[in-house]
């Protein structure tokens, strides 16, 4: 899956968003999902270490499926991130995304991303994450619930 959000703000807890994901995963029978979403976001709280982030949006989602019917509907979606800062270089992050069919009303999925990233360097950092997918109509023959446990060598780059 690919995100690409980009956010106009409006005060320091207020913003406008917009969002386009790219979703492939034929072993969940989704050989692709383009989904484009505008909407609002709210930091409920931001201190030195927690920081929660509520958005609702509406938009659109087009999916070819491996099997059955391809999907083309408008969505709602509601999401939230957390980030609680373990420590200098630790942190928990927790995103969630409910998005919901306007056509389709049994056509709803949740996404939960739950990860700890430990800063080994300056540069590189570690990360473990757990993600579950459930999407309550499938494709045909297809598990509602689809499960990820990654690890990864995450590189960031200072901005000038």
């Amino acid at each position: 899956a690919r995100h690409f959000r980009a956010q106009r703000t409006s005060s320091p807890r207020r913003s406008a968003c917009g969002q386009y994901d790219y979703h492939r995963d034929l072993f969940a029978g989704t050989e692709q999902r383009h989904s484009l979403v505008g909407g609002l976001s709210y930091v409920a709280v931001d201190d030195a270490v927690h920081r929660l982030r509520l958005d609702a949006g509406l938009g659109y989602s087009n999916e070819q499926r491996v099997v059955g019917d391809d999907l083309s509907t408008a969505i709602a979606t509601l999401g939230a991130g957390y980030r609680a800062r373990l420590s200098e270089g630790a942190e928990f992050t927790d995103e969630s995304r409910l998005v919901l069919s306007l056509s389709e009303g049994d056509d709803w999925r949740l996404e939960n991303v739950a990860a700890v990233t430990a800063r080994l360097t300056t540069l590189l950092s570690l990360k473990a994450s757990y993600t579950v997918r459930y999407v309550n109509a499938p494709p045909p023959t297809f598990e509602k619930t689809d499960t990820i446990a990654a690890v990864a060598l995450v590189a960031k780059f200072a901005r000038q």
